[in-house]
Parts: C-alpha cells; structure tokens; sequence
C-alpha cells in the first residue's frame, strides 16, 4: 500500500477500513482514494494510535478535516474539490473560493 509503512496490523485494518468508509461516502473509486491520502500524508496521519480507539466514522471525520487543512495550505498539490465535487449525498458541492473571487486550489 501506498504511504507510510505498515508496522502493525491493526493500523493495516484501520488503513483498509478508512479508505473503504471514505471512498464510499465521496463517491470515490479505491485508486482515487488511495491517491487522495498518498497526495496528503494521510496514511502517516492514520499511524496515530488514538485513531484506531474510535468509531471508523469518527476517524473518517478526522482525516475529512486533515485532509481540509492540508489543501488550503498554499503549493498543496490538489484541492480536495479537484478530486470529486460531491458531497456524501451525491449532490454537487461548489468549489471554494477566496475573499477575490478566485478558486482555491
């Protein structure tokens, strides 16, 4: 698997088990999810050992919001609305722009 090293088997599960909850409620495919958490550190991120003591939606929550954060720091790679422009319910979610107008990316 791509990103960090996989040191223990139950960080494999909660890795397998993220992508597989994330992918679903953004409507992504593995490959794309798989590139998203490559492109933003998240597999490292999901080697915390708090994370594996949660439910896996409050997990999908905290890599949600790692995931924000890193794409509004300026050079990121992609924005997190480059990947897909959906919501959890399938419904088009507009890009975010800043105070002049632009798309942040």
């Amino acid at each position: 698997m791509a990103g960090g090293t996989i040191t223990d088997p139950d960080t494999r599960l909660l890795k397998i088990y993220c992508i597989e909850e994330y992918r679903m409620k953004h409507g992504l495919t593995a490959p794309e999810t798989i590139e998203l958490f490559d492109r933003y550190g998240v597999f490292c991120f999901l080697n915390e050992p708090a994370l594996q003591w949660q439910r896996i939606e409050n997990t999908v929550l905290d890599v949600e919001e790692f995931i924000e954060a890193r794409s509004l720091i300026p050079g990121a790679i992609i924005s997190f609305h480059s990947i897909r422009n959906r919501d959890s319910y399938g419904m088009v979610v507009p890009e975010p722009h800043d105070s002049n107008g632009s798309p942040i990316r």
